[in-house]
């Protein structure tokens, strides 16, 4: 791959896309969020099978925390993928409905997540 332009700006490859980092970054974020991904998806389904497949760990408490690994896995399926690519590239690449509906399931991750520490908290 040809590189055009400097990677101190943006900067466009043979692909045609137009990225707002330099390769150390690039890597760096598809690291870091890598890593965070798995770990999250891992550890969050692996919480959610707990507590439904255990019988004596469906007590309002354990719920609770189900509810919570959940918004979790939303954050990780729905928002993380999505902000990796818009802090890589300068163009958004995944159409309109990707635009409106990965905002929103960042709301409703983190407003299922408030509402259920503020229920376990009253």
């Amino acid at each position: 791959m040809e590189v055009v332009g400097n990677l101190s700006d943006n900067s466009t490859f043979e692909s045609g896309l137009v990225y707002k980092q330099g390769y150390p970054t690039i890597i760096t974020f598809i690291l870091a969020y890598g890593f965070s991904f798995v770990l999250c998806v891992a550890g969050n389904l692996a919480v959610c099978v707990i507590v439904i497949k255990y019988q004596q760990l469906h007590t309002v408490t354990n719920f609770f925390i189900f509810n919570l690994a959940a918004a979790d896995l939303l954050v990780a399926l729905f928002c993380m993928p999505f902000t990796l690519v818009n802090n890589i590239l300068a163009d958004w690449i995944f159409g309109d409905v990707v635009c409106k509906l990965s905002p929103f399931m960042q709301g409703v991750s983190v407003a299922a997540s408030v509402f259920t520490l503020v229920k376990i908290r009253i």
